[in-house]
């Protein structure tokens, strides 16, 4: 398909924050069928304008300023107009959406003291 020298296959890293927020303009996920990806909740973290195909769940919208959604039915000129139209999109700070998240459901904290309130209800039974 001539990408050979577009695309890198990096494989298992620890330093995926890094290179999202360096190497990145725009996240594309034009998945035929998800459930909940965390990279994009990764991605949007970082800051990227985060293009969506229909079939993600609404639950991946973390910090909906940098979430856009394109059916994948539409022609590819739609898709690249949308990257197009999002590349440039600006944020007050990168620390922003990082907040967001940090205050959402997918903070490990928060979601560890959820779990453990389930636990303890049924422990109680």
């Amino acid at each position: 398909m001539g990408l050979k020298d577009k695309v890198i296959f990096t494989g298992l890293r620890s330093d995926v924050p890094r290179l999202m927020m360096g190497a990145m303009n725009v996240f594309l996920l034009p998945s035929l069928n998800e459930g909940l990806p965390l990279v994009s909740i990764e991605a949007q973290a970082a800051g990227l304008p985060c293009v969506f195909s229909e079939v993600i769940p609404e639950e991946a919208d973390a910090v909906g300023s940098l979430v856009h959604r394109v059916a994948l039915n539409l022609p590819a000129q739609k898709w690249v107009d949308v990257i197009i139209d999002v590349k440039n999109e600006t944020i007050s700070s990168k620390k922003q959406p990082l907040d967001v998240i940090s205050q959402s459901s997918f903070n490990i904290i928060k979601s560890v003291a959820q779990l453990e309130k389930i636990y303890a209800v049924y422990a109680e039974k």
